[in-house]
């Protein structure tokens, strides 16, 4: 009962990214499918869930990056100087990037498992192909 619960909790505050990454999804699959005027064919289905799939899922690892600070030495090199006039170094810069990511933790899931979930559609529906 306790994973029901929060399931229910998890999805009240997550259902807006996971919308966007549905309807990302979808909308990958449809514009395939309007460019190769596959409407007719299975095989046009899935290769179109495998895209927009391949690329949520990849977008999701790019998050698990930054989350982790992979990207923090770029945005350092863009940073602009403090109010007080002097630049922070690489390592403060690096651990405030740490500390505001605590707030946000795991924002990466909800991309994995719709990526992972169209990435298995299109395959069920590429086996039933044959």
């Amino acid at each position: 009962m306790r994973f029901l619960e929060f399931m229910k909790e998890y999805f009240k505050h997550h259902w807006i990214r996971l919308l966007v990454s549905t309807l990302y999804v979808a909308s990958i699959c449809i514009l395939y499918n309007i460019i190769n005027d596959g409407f007719a064919y299975r095989v046009s289905y899935s290769n179109g869930l495998f895209i927009g799939g391949a690329t949520i899922f990849l977008f999701g690892l790019l998050t698990i990056v930054n989350y982790f600070g992979g990207f923090d030495i770029f945005s350092f090199m863009f940073n602009n100087k403090r109010v007080d006039g002097h630049r922070e170094t690489l390592f403060d810069y690096s651990e405030r990037k740490k500390m505001e990511r605590k707030d946000s933790a795991f924002v990466f899931i909800d991309y994995l498992v719709i990526g992972t979930i169209g990435m298995i559609v299109s395959t069920i529906i590429y086996l039933t192909i044959a």
